[in-house]
């Protein structure tokens, strides 16, 4: 007997579910192991500004439904709130850290301090170590197995406030990307912006992106199931599974003219 169109969906859900959690970075698990499990579609949660950009990556991969495109440089905190299928990623990692815990040998690790990791990249690792009595080695460690580069501003901020080309790019091209190009972490170049009020790469782009979903909303809900999700994601914007999202929420099959 073949499966349901339910069982079908179900199956697919789950697919995606995984793909995303496979593709997750260090630093993003750790951003979602810092929410409960009970949180439901709609909810909102506070996160620190320092967590701002990883927010932005998990709202790039369809986990965040709802956050602002820029946060003004006074305002400490920011609100999220989980997509459909962002709320069963987050379960899903975190069952697959309970998973882990359970089947870690001896005595359970320590959770990771929040404010220690906050800390990695903004300073150097023995100030680290020596602010939490920790020791250098597993500061150096743990640093580098959550993604983080280690702080080199120093040595590089004085510079590179006299370097006009450098001071031309903020905002024009990522943080990342000039921490490559000229050098140390990104979090050097994330404080230059920020101390001169520049917004991020991109969020020129992903306000488009939200306003036009705002404007479209209703005309794009018509067409699921009958027009493909990646055909809407060109036309309305965003990603292709949050239309696939609203459709398995509203139990809009696919239409094999869509396939």
């Amino acid at each position: 007997m073949g499966k349901s169109s339910v069982e079908v969906q179900a199956n697919l859900l789950t697919l995606q579910v995984e793909k995303i959690t496979c593709k997750l970075t260090a630093p993003q698990r750790f951003f979602l192991l810092t929410f409960d499990g009970d949180l439901r579609v709609g909810d909102s949660a506070l996160c620190p500004r320092k967590k701002f950009r990883i927010a932005a990556a998990c709202r790039d991969k369809g986990i965040i439904a709802q956050m602002p495109d820029h946060i003004a440089t006074d305002v400490k905190c920011f609100d999220v709130s989980f997509s459909p299928v962002g709320l069963a990623v987050l379960v899903n990692v975190l069952s697959i850290n309970d998973l882990h815990s359970k089947a870690s040998r001896g005595r359970p690790r320590k959770p990771i301090d929040q404010a220690i990791v906050d800390c990695f990249g903004t300073m150097k690792d023995q100030d680290v170590a020596t602010k939490f009595g920790r020791a250098l080695k597993w500061v150096r460690k743990t640093r580098q197995n959550l993604g983080i580069d280690a702080y080199a501003g120093d040595q590089l901020l004085p510079q590179l406030e006299q370097n006009a080309e450098v001071l031309e790019m903020l905002g024009k091209a990522s943080d990342r990307s000039l921490a490559k190009q000229y050098g140390g972490s990104h979090w050097v170049y994330r404080t230059l912006r920020e101390e001169r009020g520049i917004l991020p790469y991109g969020h020129e782009r992903r306000a488009a992106e939200a306003e036009l979903w705002e404007k479209n909303r209703d005309a794009a809900t018509a067409l699921l199931g009958k027009v493909s999700d990646n055909e809407l994601g060109r036309r309305f914007g965003g990603l292709q599974c949050r239309y696939s999202y609203l459709r398995h929420k509203a139990g809009i099959p696919v239409s094999p003219r869509t396939r």
